[in-house]
């Protein structure tokens, strides 16, 4: 065999290598989702670009999805995607990847949803709400770490009667796969509202919510503060629940 020869067939077996893992059918996927909360049915396309007819992630069903590969996620030693799912909240979209050692990485996410959409909420508690998503790590079905922060926009609970609560801003946290930490404030309005959240891995919630009158009250909000226990003038109401 000549050196032409070699030369010929190491190319085109080069070439039929690179043509197999451009071409790796989209299916590969779903094998990296095994074990974590996240589900995709009738895929298309292939790893590096393709699409999902639905993609759920516990109770959000998000409906179709899209991802395209960003091949500069290989000089941090990570495959990584944009991604996009859902065209109405629920509505995911950022940069999702897969590290070498098999984690589910996460960054400059955002998720818009409708608070009910998680599920039945204490006091019938109403919202829309904007997730940025910092940074998320995970190997199974709960994350090992996360940061980010919350915004709550048009907040509302009864108790009994409708309270407008307003917007909120909150940042939150995952530290060595220990349940969610959040803490988040009111923006503006006739109360001061602060408060914290704590989430397990079962979906188990509990927090305090802490209320302060900024000034004169009406007597509709007097009427719907006086059911809630007080103390110095700060009104506080626990809660808890699951998801």
């Amino acid at each position: 065999m000549t050196r032409t020869t070699k030369r010929l067939l190491g190319v085109a077996a080069a070439s039929f290598v690179f043509f197999l893992v451009l071409n790796i059918p989209a299916q590969v996927i779903l094998s990296f989702l095994d074990g974590t909360p996240a589900k995709m049915n009738g895929l298309s396309g292939t790893l590096w670009q393709g699409a999902a007819k639905s993609f759920a992630v516990d109770q959000l069903q998000f409906g179709q999805a899209r991802w395209r590969w960003k091949p500069g996620g290989l000089l941090a030693g990570r495959v990584e995607f944009d991604f996009e799912a859902g065209d109405s909240e629920p509505r995911l979209s950022g940069r999702l990847g897969l590290s070498a050692s098999g984690k589910i990485l996460v960054r400059n996410a955002t998720l818009d949803l409708f608070l009910n959409q998680l599920g039945v909420m204490p006091f019938g508690t109403k919202a829309k709400v904007f997730i940025a998503i910092e940074s998320l790590s995970m190997a199974g079905e709960w994350p090992e770490h996360a940061t980010g922060t919350i915004h709550l926009i048009d907040t509302s609970m009864d108790i009994p009667e409708t309270l407008e609560l307003g917007d909120f801003e909150g940042q939150f946290k995952i530290e060595n796969g220990g349940d969610l930490q959040a803490d988040f404030y009111d923006l503006e309005g006739a109360l001061e509202i602060n408060g914290t959240l704590s989430l397990d891995a079962r979906g188990n919630y509990q927090g305090n919510l802490y209320i302060k009158p900024r000034g004169r009250l009406s007597r509709r909000l007097q009427n719907i503060l006086s059911y809630m226990p007080s103390e110095n003038g700060v009104y506080q109401q626990p809660f808890s629940g699951s998801l």
